[in-house]
């Protein structure tokens, strides 16, 4: 299962309907690549997929073209490469809804209702919410269509959501309450951790303080359980880059963090300043540990074959170049994504200070107040190193003062439901 919020979000798992993208792949060839719209509703056009072949061939061909698009969209995607994973997406969706010969076909639209999912998740980390909710709702649709369990629950929770970043409150808490009631049904507990704390920022964010507290706590110990049954606790490898689990470990570490700075600013508001400033340490602290695995991936970044859309390797497929993973698209998309952490950070150190000033403890609250500093010098500073080194695009100079308005203007994964509500005591 994946998790959106964060954001970014996480990978998510291939269609059962999908093959390895070592064989899938291999239906892609450079003429197709060279093919500005290839005719996904008749074997012409199709590279790979064999004009004579007996209709079941042809199905199998077709379903293993859709899931080599897949495969690459998700490398893409979770390498925050959003522009080139949708085009993956898109001609993965034009497979499956053109082809006479997949209409009717059970794989095929298992693959289509996870398709509407990755691109609701796609517009959602770039924060156009009109066009995730469009491919959410069809999600939702297709997968009570098709009696897909999984896709229920991906439907409920997205589309929450995105009615939570669009500071519809109500209509967010009504999908969160569909989406736990289906987890609690079928006893799942990642789904289960993942509602109950949306379900405790929304009640946060209506001012129900009570509730929100008791979902947020509730929440904050699945993660623990979770994190233990996962072994996200453990020590990362050296090289993050290949290390397949960090993703998975980052997004629940976000998750946690997210229940933890909600939860101090609930104990804040009901006046019990020592336990708010707990949690609110521990949140800076697991943030911290993201921002430097982001860091190191970059660092660590190998490259990809190349994007299977025609439009962006025609020029490259007479030159047997491949694209890097981390192109100008792939690396803004990881400086958008610090810049989010970094606001994360700034907004919990912020609400930190104010408790430990409250508490008269000014030793603490000016060291607080020197790693705000020193976040918004050296993080920005090796980011805008880093674009410069791996890329030739001039990247504007962001200064302390107005960062958080940049992270804001390239906010994904609901980044900004951190700071929706303001961390002011009654």
């Amino acid at each position: 299962m994946q998790n959106v919020d964060q954001a970014p979000p996480a990978p998510h798992k291939r269609s059962t309907g999908g093959s390895g993208s070592g064989s899938a792949s291999s239906l892609i060839s450079s003429s197709s690549l060279n093919s500005e719209n290839p005719d996904t509703g008749s074997t012409q056009g199709l590279v790979g997929v064999r004009a004579s072949s007996s209709p079941a061939s042809l199905k199998n061909d077709l379903i293993l073209k859709a899931s080599a698009y897949q495969d690459l969209g998700l490398e893409y995607q979770a390498l925050r490469n959003t522009e080139q994973a949708i085009a993956c997406f898109q001609q993965q969706l034009g497979i499956l809804t053109k082809s006479p010969i997949l209409i009717k076909e059970v794989t095929a639209k298992e693959m289509e209702c996870v398709t509407y999912f990755n691109l609701g998740q796609c517009y959602y980390q770039i924060g156009n919410y009109a066009e995730a909710l469009k491919y959410y709702e069809s999600n939702l649709k297709l997968g009570l269509d098709i009696g897909s369990v999984e896709n229920k629950l991906r439907g409920y929770r997205s589309i929450g959501l995105v009615y939570e970043s669009l500071n519809n409150f109500e209509q967010a808490l009504a999908y969160q309450e569909k989406h736990l009631s289906l987890a609690t049904r079928i006893d799942c507990t990642d789904e289960k951790l993942h509602a109950f704390c949306s379900i405790g920022r929304l009640h946060y964010a209506l001012g129900n303080q009570i509730q929100a507290r008791a979902y947020l706590q509730e929440s904050l110990q699945l993660v623990e359980k979770v994190s233990q049954a996962t072994g996200c606790n453990e020590p990362r490898s050296g090289n993050c880059s290949r290390d397949a689990s960090l993703a998975t470990n980052n997004g629940l570490r976000e998750e946690e963090a997210t229940i933890h700075y909600f939860l101090g600013l609930v104990l804040w508001k009901q006046g019990e300043l020592e336990s708010a400033e707990v949690h609110l340490q521990k949140a800076t602290k697991l943030l911290e540990q993201i921002q430097q695995d982001v860091i190191l991936t970059a660092n660590h970044a190998g490259p990809v074959k190349p994007h299977p859309s025609s439009a962006t390797l025609a020029k490259h497929s007479t030159s047997n170049n491949s694209l890097s993973l981390y192109s100008t698209t792939g690396t803004k998309n990881h400086i958008n994504y610090s810049l989010q952490l970094y606001d994360r950070q700034i907004a919990s150190y912020q609400a930190l200070q104010r408790i430990l000033v409250s508490l008269g403890k000014t030793d603490q609250t000016l060291l607080v107040a020197e790693k705000c500093r020193t976040i918004a010098n050296s993080v920005l500073h090796h980011q805008r190193q880093q674009a410069q080194t791996q890329t030739s695009y001039q990247t504007q100079t962001l200064s302390p003062s107005h960062a958080s308005s940049a992270a804001s203007n390239h906010s994904g994964s609901g980044s900004h439901l951190y700071y929706q509500v303001k961390c002011e005591t009654s």
